[in-house]
């Protein structure tokens, strides 16, 4: 069997400590929404290509990286769609829209700093239906967001907070295991905050749904829960 293809999107937002996790140094392709090219910078990930209205990047870095023919797409001020958005529509151009369900990896890494209402619409992107082929972890700051439409395995460690939280209407047939307050083919509402803080009770923890989306976010990452580093 083929490995997936790897794309790392970095998104936009004020400088915070940023997990980077090392399977991302590797990545096939780095794309950067707008300032996100800084955080390419600042974690030493070398962009392969830029998108957005250009309204947030340092004026250095986007010098630099034309210097450099990195590509830049830049869009109109007045768009529909965020830089986050953008950003995924040209990973899907990049890797083909066609591509099979499980054969491409998407981590998006940054957006954790700066306006909660941009932070909300990142993870409402992360869990989009569109990108729905793809396998799909946010890693926002030092928290990471898994995206679970079937079954997945993630890493913690004894103790640590995962919160398992609905998107997008109802999720059905949640059950999980690993976990100090298991489900058991539960009904998670949209809207309801049934799943929060619940608590590793190992090293790792396993959540399925049967129908719906459900995010899975582990709180303070550290290179001891997945192999990579904190850069601040």
């Amino acid at each position: 069997m083929e490995r997936s293809v790897v794309v790392a999107v970095l998104a936009g937002g004020d400088a915070v400590p940023q997990f980077v996790p090392e399977y991302v140094r590797r990545a096939d392709l780095v794309v950067a929404a707008d300032s996100g090219l800084d955080l390419g910078e600042r974690i030493g990930l070398e962009v392969g290509l830029v998108v957005g209205d250009l309204d947030s990047v340092s004026a250095e870095a986007l010098a630099r990286a034309r210097a450099s023919r990195v590509r830049v797409e830049q869009h109109r001020s007045d768009k529909d769609e965020t830089d986050l958005e953008l950003a995924f529509d040209a990973v899907w151009r990049e890797v083909g829209a066609g591509a099979g369900a499980g054969a491409v990896a998407i981590a998006v890494l940054g957006g954790a700093g700066g306006r909660l209402d941009h932070l909300l619409a990142n993870v409402a992107v992360l869990t989009s239906a569109r990108h729905a082929a793809a396998s799909v972890v946010g890693y926002l700051g030092t928290d990471r967001v898994d995206v679970v439409r079937s079954t997945r395995v993630i890493a913690g460690a004894p103790g640590l907070s995962v919160s398992v939280l609905a998107w997008h209407g109802d999720a059905l047939g949640v059950t999980t295991s690993g976990l100090r307050w298991p489900l058991h083919d539960a009904v998670l509402e949209s809207g309801s905050a049934l799943g929060t803080s619940n608590e590793f009770v190992g090293r790792e923890a396993t959540v399925s749904v049967a129908s719906g989306v459900v995010t899975a976010t582990v709180a303070g990452m550290t290179g001891s829960i997945e192999d990579g580093e904190v850069v601040r």
